[in-house]
């Protein structure tokens, strides 16, 4: 089933105020709704871009955590086409619903396998 809009986004969170160590999230949103989770990555906000939602630099670290982020939306990509073209009824955006902490997150499984 095509969706209407499918959003994928990498941005810092804060953990604690006055600290550049923040967290890198990822947010996915399929038609509106809007799940959230985190890399278990940490980055210094000062060698980040919002705009192109990567690390900066050439050193090795950012080159490293790049990469990991990259292979994270290759993944994702993959999962929403499986589940788009598996023919079972549904959808993608039902796909990410997040019932509760003790089931799993169907579009996520794959990505908490690599992290």
């Amino acid at each position: 089933m095509l969706e209407n809009s499918f959003g994928l986004a990498f941005f810092l969170k804060t953990a604690h105020k006055g600290s550049k160590i923040r967290a890198v999230h990822l947010r996915i949103t399929v038609d509106g709704i809007t799940k959230e989770t985190s890399t278990k990555r940490k980055w210094d906000f000062t060698r980040w871009d919002q705009k192109t939602e990567r690390a900066l630099g050439s050193k090795e670290d950012a080159k490293s955590l790049n990469f990991f982020l990259d292979s994270l939306t290759i993944k994702i990509n993959e999962t929403k086409t499986e589940i788009m073209y598996s023919g079972k009824p549904g959808s993608v955006a039902s796909g990410i619903q997040i019932r509760k902490k003790s089931e799993t997150r169907k579009i996520m499984q794959p990505i908490y396998r690599m992290i």
